[in-house]
This record gives C-alpha cells, structure tokens and sequence, in this order.
C-alpha cells in the first residue's frame, strides 16, 4: 500500500501548490479538490476499499500504535506533511 500512500502525499503537495482548500476522497469516486469553492476532479483512478482504509490508516495513527491500554482513550496529535500542511487529530478507539 505504500504506492496509495505516495499517490496521496503527491494529491496533498499537488492541492497545496493550487491553493486547493480540501481534498475529497471516497471509495468508487474520482478524487477531487475544492479550489475557491469550486469542485474538480482528479485525473487519478477512484479509491478502492483497501486503499482508502490505508489512507485513512496512515493519517490517524501516524506516529501512534495501537494496543489495549488504547481502547477508550483519547489520543491527541498533529499529522504533518512536511513543509506543506498539519491537520490537528484527535482519536478514539473503542471496539
């Protein structure tokens, strides 16, 4: 899944660089930004189950791993794309 995991980093630098606000991702849909307030879609193939469940992955638990201790605890972080963005993250895991 690394190859997704670089499709989506190049997706972030690529929004960044067009001052794009958001980045749509949904399983069986086109990617897309939202550029000053105006949807386009992404010459990128749509996102299947497994690669979406590894994006969402590797946001949410970067620099986390998870264990028992976890379940209903909060964790609080930043995901950071160097030099590009910082999304600010809380998560909880209950099962």
């Amino acid at each position: 899944m690394d190859n997704i995991i670089n499709a989506f980093n190049k997706v972030l630098t690529e929004g960044v660089q067009n001052k794009a606000s958001d980045v749509h991702l949904c399983v069986g849909s086109t990617w897309k930004y939202r550029i000053n307030g105006h949807i386009q879609k992404l010459e990128i193939k749509p996102l299947d189950m497994d690669e979406c469940k590894a994006i969402v992955k590797h946001i949410l638990l970067a620099g986390h791993s998870f264990n028992e201790e976890n379940i209903g605890r909060g964790m609080d972080s930043d995901y950071h794309y160097p030099s590009l963005i910082r999304i600010k993250k809380f998560i909880t895991f209950f099962f």
